[in-house]
């Protein structure tokens, strides 16, 4: 006989940690897109690409979910997520089918906007569907990048950036609750029952006020990501 409680398990079971998917996170602040710039400096483009998932409230249901556009910092390409589910169900499965190796970034951070705003209901919900595989269409990081950062620190990066967008927090404060939220959907999501191996890499990025000694930290852990992840280098790099 079969229940609704072997149903849900059964339904837990379709995640699949594909290796070729890498889920970039962490919170405002911790330096990801810093590093995420230095690490494309060094990749072969062909052989990677960048899906950007997106924000909880950015897009409809109803629209199309791809969107190419280029980094303004870092020049490299961006396949951008409209509208979270469609993009993970259009986005990352068509760069695996290009062949590529694809770097998720902010892959749960719909997740993380609800928890930082207290959406319970639809907490409750998303998590059911990333649970069951509905959301990511069975597809699972077989690696996670996680930048750990401390509330003050992620504060005085964002602060010396001399601008804030209307989505980045504006105080400490608001930093450190983004940063517990970020911490639990972390942790829910690496528990997940999956079929495959995941492994995790969390990266921790203190302030470094000095900007030359923060410039050889930064390119430290770039490094240090493209070894662990045997990232393909440019030709002109091996």
């Amino acid at each position: 006989m079969v229940n609704d409680e072997t149903r849900e398990v059964t339904k837990e079971r379709l995640l699949r940690a594909e290796p070729r998917i890498i889920a970039w996170g962490g919170p405002d602040g911790s330096g990801k897109d810093t590093v995420l710039r230095l690490v494309m400096d060094q990749v072969d483009q062909t052989k990677v690409a960048i899906a950007d998932i997106g924000h909880f409230n950015e897009g409809g249901v109803g629209q199309r979910s791809m969107q190419d556009k280029i980094d303004q910092r870092g020049g490299h390409p961006i396949r951008y997520g409209l509208a979270f589910a469609l993009a993970w169900r259009e986005v990352v499965p068509e760069l695996l089918g290009e062949g590529k190796i694809v770097i998720v970034k902010r892959p749960f951070n719909f997740l993380t906007h609800v928890v930082t705003n207290n959406q319970e209901e639809t907490n409750i919900y998303l998590r059911k569907q990333i649970r069951n595989g509905r959301i990511t269409n069975g597809l699972w990081p077989g690696a996670f990048v996680e930048f750990v950062v401390s509330p003050t620190d992620a504060w005085k990066n964002l602060e010396s950036r001399g601008k804030l967008t209307e989505s980045d927090p504006h105080s400490e404060e608001e930093c450190s609750r983004r940063i517990q939220a970020e911490q639990e959907v972390f942790e829910f999501v690496k528990e997940l029952p999956k079929v495959g191996n995941t492994t995790v890499f969390p990266i921790f990025n203190p302030r470094i006020d000095d900007a030359v000694e923060r410039d050889a930290a930064l390119h430290r852990i770039s490094n240090g990501i493209m070894k662990n992840l045997a990232l393909p280098l440019r030709a002109d790099l091996e």
